[in-house]
Formats: structure tokens, C-alpha cells, sequence
């Protein structure tokens, strides 16, 4: 097992709860996320991408696939170390069983797993790093530098309020368990831990996670500001080997509330009894699919269409959330897109996306079976939200929860594109995703669906959506206006998933005339 296998369950863990409480912390993405010391694998530079921020990463040597990544999603990417020291200092090269290793390789010579072997690197102040990036606000601040976390945490207290970052998570430990007294659980990188811990004390922190490898997850709470006197008893076993603290400077209740969804509360009395209850890697990819909109052994749309000799026209997208799907329409030839998404949050990011696609319309609006105002139920991770109140969604994924409703414009999908005086026979393909709604989207589409040639529609087995059509409920209603489906797959879960739907030219009142005669 490789070094970044046996990392892993701390990362997921930390990733998992960051996904669900800074959604809620900063809904409005008004901050950015930083990811300092980013190393080869579990990429929070991502996690913070993906969940629509403004993310940077900050990694002396990027591998790879850590620049691919930052092409992919827009992270800006900063090749510098960040310490207390503005301009060149030596980086000692981690060895992890006879072998470079770049994930502790540290500023600090006894640091990580640090050797005598150094490379040269730039380094800068948080300061710095914070005037080059023109940051205004801070949403989260990940290190994970081996060692160094308390140089960039002292300088916490010459930053101006407004630029004090609204969660911080540190690694602490490593190389060997709290009661060895060695490597990371040295008397010199204990006092570093404290130190960190004391600094984000007096500048206002509070509310605090710890997550340690311990005999697979060990998970506490704290608080800062009811410790006196901070000791790491008051923290960890003293069977800890290493893993991240989080401290939140302000938490709202639900914050708390959302944390405590992942961990026990968890004081000393508490702390021999607790059971885990964290995402284990599967469960975290199934969340991040169902809330961001990523797909794993999804329907190929493409191979679907050429192996049902369907040439793509136009596409309506109903329910295109960002326009995470712009470059496959773009690829496959599509002369129109019409991208619908009712959030009106979500669908400023998506007008910015679709600049420069001068083939390409956006428009702000629910699709139902009738034309007026309807009840948008936001949930907590934008994704999952929906004109129907969530039902069994919330037993599948308890991590899925409404967060408040808003009034939005809603309109069938044929008086929308008699609105905007688009020739329905342009498109022939339509996809819609609106978490459950998808069959009054069809029940007010009934024009439109004369001219499409293919569908691509989530289905769902159980009503995840209050009142949501069920799969045999929209085959039977597809089946009228001259559809079968001719392809399913169900990847993360059983209750849902897609299906492709093709026109066979065979409809009921058809198959009526062929019967009489």
C-alpha cells in the first residue's frame, strides 16, 4: 500500500465535511479557498473548484496531474513555499522507503520525512502570497506543509480582520503516534501544534475538529475558547499518529450542526465510546456526483446518438446547472444550445460560462407543466435543488438538506420557446435534469416533443422529490409521443439514475390507425 493509501480515509473525511459546510459559510462565494502545501494526491484545490470558489493552490513542485487539474478547473496555481521568510530558502527532500517523496518534503530539515538532500525554492509570507493573489476575502485556508503550519499561523495576527480566513485547517503529527514522543509528535512540532492552536485562540476561533488516523478515524470536538489552558490532551489520544484540526472563526449554529452530522460530539468522557459515522470514499463520490454534477460510467450522450443514427441539430438543456456540459454540445456539432437552470445564483456563473459561444442561449427560469411562480426548495449543495420538496432523498443522502425556498418564474417548455420565438424543429435533442420534476417538464412539452429526436433525462425508482414521476410514470408518458428507452444505468445508487430515450415514430394514436386498419 502506497503512502497515499494509507493518507486517504483522514483526507476524505476532511474534504467530506469541508463540502458540506462552506456552501453554507459563504453561499454567495464571495471568498476564495487556499490550498497551501497541495502535494500529488487529495487535491482540496479541487474540492474548492468544484464547489464554485475561487480557488488557489499553492505547491512549490506541482506534479503533473496537479497542473492538469488547475488547467481543467481554473485554479490559479502559485509554484512558492509560504513560511515567514521573503525570498529563497532550501527545500528538504522527504524520503518515503528508499524514494523521493514530495508530500513530506518540508522547509523544516526535520520535518515530515526530510532528509539532508535540498532544492532551492521561492517562499513568501502569507502577506505576500495574500497581496499577489488580490485577495479580499478568505473563505478556507488549508497547510499542509510538514511541520511549518505555526510560521504561517503566528502571521494571522497582523492580518486585518477582513482578510482572516473563516475556517483554517492544519496537519499536526506524523511518522509515528503522540505517546512515542518522535518525528511529528517531537517536543519542538508539539509546541508548534500549540502554538497554532493558541494563535487562532486569541484571534477569535472557536468551534473545532479534530481528525486523526487513530485506529482508523478518531474525531473530536472543541472548542477554543473554553480551554484555559490548551493542551493536546484536551484534544487527542494519546494514540494519535497525525491528521488536520479545523477551526472555524465564526460558526453559525447549522454550521455546527452539519459538523456534528459527520462527527459525535466528543469531549474526553465521550471520547472511548464514540462511533464513526464519516463518508467513506465511495459514499463521498456518490455526494460530490449528486450535488456538483460529475458523472461516473454515466450514459455517453455521443455514442448514443451515433449508434441510434441520430445527427445533432439543437439540444435543450433543462436543468444545465453551470454548463458543465457546453464542450461536449460544442463537440458533437450542435448548430443551438438552449441552457435552462432555475437558481438564479447558479445561473450568473452560468451566463459568465457562455461567453464566447455565440451558438449558445441561457435563460433564468423553472420548467413545470403550467406557466406562473413556483416554490424553489434550495438545498445545501446547489445541485439538489428543486420545484419539489425533497422526500426520500433525505434517508439516502442525510448530507442533502433544504436550506431555504425562494420564488422563481416558472413556464412550460413550448411557452418558453414560443417567448423567445425559437423554431422548436431546430432542436432535437433534449436533456433535462430538475432533481424529480422532469415529468411535468415533459407534461408541458408536449409541442416540443413532436420535433426531438432523443431524450436524456434523470429517472427516478423511488420518489426522491416530493411527488416526483417515477421512471415507469415518464416511459409511460415518453411512450405516448412515440418513445422507448433503450438505455439505463443506475452507477451510484439504485433509487436513480439516466436514461436515453429514442423517437420510434410509433405513438399511440398511431399504433391506434395501424390497429383499426
Amino acid at each position: 500500500m502506497s503512502v497515499e493509501e494509507k493518507a486517504m480515509p483522514v483526507e476524505e473525511f476532511c474534504q467530506s465535511v469541508l463540502v458540506n459546510v462552506l456552501p453554507v459559510i459563504d453561499p454567495n462565494r464571495e471568498g476564495i479557498c487556499i490550498d497551501v502545501g497541495v502535494g500529488t494526491f487529495a487535491f482540496y484545490c479541487e474540492i474548492f473548484a468544484r464547489l464554485r470558489f475561487n480557488s488557489i493552490a499553492v505547491e512549490p513542485r506541482p506534479v503533473n496531474n496537479l497542473r492538469e487539474t488547475c488547467d481543467r478547473d481554473h485554479i490559479t496555481l502559485v509554484e512558492t513555499c509560504i513560511s515567514d521568510v521573503n525570498g529563497i530558502q532550501n527545500l528538504y527532500i522527504a524520503t518515503y522507503e528508499g524514494q523521493d517523496n514530495l508530500n513530506f518534503s518540508s522547509l523544516v530539515q526535520d520535518g515530515g520525512g526530510s532528509s539532508a538532500k535540498t532544492i532551492q525554492v521561492e517562499s513568501m509570507t502569507l502577506a505576500k502570497l495574500l497581496d499577489r493573489i488580490n485577495a479580499k476575502k478568505i473563505t478556507c485556508l488549508k497547510l499542509d506543509v510538514e511541520g511549518s503550519e505555526s510560521n504561517i499561523i503566528r502571521q494571522f495576527a497582523q492580518l486585518p480582520l477582513a482578510l482572516m480566513p473563516s475556517v483554517v485547517m492544519f496537519k499536526y503529527g506524523g511518522g509515528d503516534t503522540q505517546k512515542s514522543g518522535n518525528k511529528g509528535w517531537s517536543d519542538k512540532f508539539i509546541k508548534a501544534t500549540l502554538d497554532c492552536l493558541n494563535v487562532l485562540k486569541k484571534c477569535g476561533y472557536n468551534f473545532s475538529l479534530a481528525i486523526d488516523e487513530m485506529q482508523g478515524i478518531s474525531k473530536s470536538i472543541f472548542y477554543l475558547q473554553e480551554l484555559e489552558d490548551i493542551n493536546l490532551e484536551h484534544i487527542l489520544d494519546d494514540g494519535a499518529i497525525y491528521g488536520n484540526i479545523i477551526c472555524f472563526q465564526t460558526c453559525s449554529e447549522q454550521v455546527m450542526e452539519i459538523a456534528k452530522k459527520y462527527l459525535p460530539v466528543n469531549t474526553m468522557a465521550q471520547k472511548k465510546e464514540e462511533t464513526s459515522i464519516f463518508l467513506t470514499v465511495s459514499q463521498r463520490e456518490h455526494l460530490i456526483a449528486r450535488v456538483l454534477g460529475e458523472t461516473k460510467e454515466m450514459l455517453d450522450l455521443q455514442a448514443l446518438c451515433v449508434q441510434h443514427s441520430i445527427i445533432p441539430r439543437g439540444v435543450i438543456h433543462v436543468g444545465a446547472h453551470e454548463g458543465q456540459e457546453i464542450e461536449l454540445y460544442q463537440s458533437m456539432g450542435f448548430q443551438k444550445i438552449l441552457l435552462i437552470e432555475a437558481n438564479p445564483s447558479v445561473f450568473k456563473t452560468l451566463q459568465k460560462k457562455i461567453d464566447g459561444f455565440p451558438n449558445v442561449q441561457a435563460v433564468n427560469c423553472a420548467i413545470s407543466n403550467e406557466n406562473g411562480t413556483v416554490t424553489l426548495h434550495l438545498t445545501l449543495l446547489d445541485h439538489s435543488s428543486s420545484i419539489l420538496p425533497l422526500k426520500d432523498t433525505l434517508k439516502i443522502y442525510p448530507e442533502i438538506k433544504e436550506i431555504g425556498q425562494i420564488n422563481v418564474q416558472a413556464k412550460t417548455l413550448d411557452t418558453l420557446l414560443e417567448e423567445l420565438q425559437l423554431d422548436p424543429s431546430e432542436f432535437n435533442i433534449l436533456s433535462i435534469d430538475i432533481q424529480g420534476a422532469e415529468l411535468l417538464a415533459f407534461q408541458g412539452a408536449t409541442n416540443t416533443l413532436k420535433y426531438i429526436d432523443a431524450i436524456n433525462a434523470e429517472v427516478n425508482y423511488q420518489e426522491l422529490y416530493e411527488g416526483g414521476g417515477l421512471i415507469a410514470q415518464v416511459d409511460e408518458f415518453l411512450r405516448l409521443y412515440g418513445f422507448e428507452r433503450v438505455a439505463i444505468t443506475t452507477p451510484y445508487h439504485p433509487s436513480w439514475g439516466d436514461a436515453f430515450y429514442v423517437k420510434t415514430g410509433i405513438t399511440m394514436s398511431t399504433l391506434g390507425e395501424n390497429i383499426m386498419v
